[in-house]
């Protein structure tokens, strides 16, 4: 699995209580239930996702993961990293 981090704020027009998003771009071959044991890592670590994208092209995938802070988009990082 890829990790990318572009771990700079976005301004979200489509959230009323915040104008700021952390988010983080995931590849890597797909597999059925990728998108489960990402988001069960995320869970068990404690942090909860703002927002959830995710795609399949070809033999890939990609997942964008939206956090409300900076802090839970390092500590993502971490998680996915081990």
């Amino acid at each position: 699995m890829i990790l990318f981090s572009n771990a700079h704020r976005a301004c979200s027009a489509y959230h009323a209580f915040s104008n700021h998003l952390h988010s983080l771009q995931v590849e890597g071959r797909n597999e059925p239930g990728i998108a489960a044991k990402v988001t069960q890592k995320i869970g068990q670590a404690g942090l909860n996702l703002r927002g959830f994208s995710g795609a399949v092209i070809g033999t890939q995938f990609v997942l964008h993961l939206g956090f409300d802070t900076a802090e839970a988009a390092q500590k993502a990082i971490a998680v996915l990293r081990q």
